[in-house]
């Protein structure tokens, strides 16, 4: 699988299918859309709006400051 050229400096990168649990992260990106299903693993992360490329918009998540 291809990593997005935005993702290729990070060593370890995960891929998870809709329906699919992901695992553990330092942080996750998501599609507008598949933000709900995922509201248990995100619970702890904030979301910030985040331009991929132009016209394709996506949710970066990052921990909430403790």
């Amino acid at each position: 699988m291809a990593v997005a050229w935005y993702l290729r400096h990070i060593a370890e990168v995960g891929f998870w299918q809709p329906g699919q649990q992901p695992g553990q992260a330092d942080f996750y990106v998501t599609s507008t859309e598949a933000a709900d299903q995922y509201a248990e693993v995100l619970k702890n992360f904030r979301p910030e709006f985040f331009g991929a490329r132009p016209g394709v918009l996506v949710l970066l998540w990052s921990p909430t400051p403790k």
